[in-house]
């Protein structure tokens, strides 16, 4: 519960004193924080007693077409039923084609009950997917629906630097240094750098909310709907696509959490990169984040529940 009460005193921070952050984004420091979580999961990811076989493949496989391809058009006709200005759409659009969460969907998989390395696999193979499909759908569906123009290959030149190259870093330094887990302090790496990263994005459009002080009211209620439904289509598709594939009963539970979530260093990281001003969109990306952790975080405990009984 860190990171929401964090993302709240980042946004309060970013209207009552945007200054400071906007310079700060102004310096450049963004990618480099993005660059630096991603760096630490990495380093945190075991992917040693990793499952195998012609199932996990063709999991990954549906898994792949359910929450990177089907997700961002999922957002996109959302964006548009529901008339959102560019900014907001461009956020539930964003936050649509992103891949899997990488921390709560395994933590949400144990909860319930299922097993934490099918989540594990799960989550490392769309993220890495991700990168690919990211530049190639984001462009086409944010332009369709709120006429946001988006260059593929210097986004796909970005996602490589920012996510892809420090990921592997990470993985590199945990076979030199040992198993990848870090100290209580070292841990919340991600959580600060993601919390300074929204804080720099809103305070750099805060002028924008001072001239428009009724964007956050009817339309981020419309975002909220919006999202529901997107992360609620998603779950039931993973939970059908589990099921017609006959995955262990184990393995369900990975596939509908880390198959219908989304994460927000991610949409934080696109956001940061893009040439425009993003505030409206981060908004929307953390209520999708909200709604999507706490509906499947008590979906999980009744899951869980239910087995044990």
């Amino acid at each position: 519960m860190l990171l929401p009460l964090a993302l709240v005193i980042a946004i309060s921070a970013a209207l009552l004193m945007p200054g400071p952050g906007t310079e700060l984004f102004q310096s450049g420091i963004a990618p480099w924080l993005v660059a630096l979580i991603f760096l630490v999961n990495g380093y945190q990811t075991d992917l040693k007693h990793r499952p195998t076989g012609k199932a996990l493949g063709t999991a990954v496989g549906l898994m792949t077409v359910i929450n990177l391809c089907i997700g961002p058009v999922l957002g996109m006709v959302a964006a548009q039923l529901f008339g959102l200005e560019a900014g907001l759409a461009l956020g539930l659009i964003v936050m649509s084609t992103v891949p899997p969460t990488l921390s709560s969907g395994i933590i949400l998989t144990m909860i319930a009950g299922g097993d934490g390395l099918w989540a594990l696999l799960f989550t490392v193979a769309l993220n890495i997917l991700g990168i690919i499909s990211i530049p190639l759908i984001l462009p086409l569906v944010s332009s369709v629906s709120g006429g946001v123009s988006i260059e593929s290959w210097p986004l796909f030149e970005k996602l490589v630097f920012v996510v892809l190259i420090p990921f592997l870093s990470g993985q590199i330094l945990q076979k030199i240094l040992g198993a990848g887990h870090l100290s209580s302090v070292l841990k919340h790496i991600p959580t600060f750098c993601i919390t300074l990263t929204v804080w720099m994005i809103m305070s750099s459009t805060a002028n924008g909310f001072e001239a428009n002080v009724e964007i956050p009211v009817l339309p981020l209620i419309y975002v909220g709907v919006g999202s529901f439904l997107v992360h609620t289509i998603l779950f039931g598709l993973c939970y059908g696509g589990a099921k017609a594939l006959r995955l262990p009963d184990r393995a369900v539970s990975a596939f509908v959490f880390t198959g219908s979530q989304k994460t927000l260093p991610v949409a934080i990281s696109i956001l940061a990169v893009l040439p425009m001003g993003t505030g409206n969109a981060v908004l929307a990306c953390i209520l999708f984040h909200f709604i999507q952790l706490f509906l499947d975080s008590w979906i999980a405990s009744h899951w869980g529940k239910a087995k044990i009984q």
